[in-house]
């Protein structure tokens, strides 16, 4: 059984309906806008458990637990209040509806920050 311990506050961003356009050069560049500031449970996954799931070992990759409430996509990037790195999603968010209710995450390190 998972418990869901929070361990820190994340904040939770989605890209932006209206992205700016760069003067320069006309393309459009990416706008995130802070949808929800949450407590979760921040953990490392262990290496041998992203092997065992997607059949490759992982690097800087981590589990979120969140509230079920909480709004978050498979688009979402994610930041722990206080630190640098951004982390972005690995596959969608599951729902754990069993006897204790959240929200599970997959991310990775974020290795070019876009916030």
């Amino acid at each position: 059984m998972v418990c869901f311990f929070p361990n820190c506050e994340i904040e939770i961003y989605e890209p932006s309906e209206n992205p700016e356009v760069c003067c320069y050069t006309g393309e459009k560049k990416d706008t995130w806008v802070l949808i929800d500031t949450v407590k979760a449970d921040f953990q490392p996954i262990n290496p041998n458990d992203t092997q065992v799931e997607y059949g490759k070992l992982l690097e800087d990759t981590y589990k979120i637990y969140v509230d079920l409430s909480t709004k978050v996509t498979d688009k979402s990037l994610i930041k722990i209040v206080g630190e640098e790195p951004t982390y972005e999603i690995t596959g969608s968010p599951e729902r754990w509806n069993r006897f204790h209710n959240f929200k599970k995450i997959i991310v990775q390190v974020q290795r070019h920050s876009t916030l």
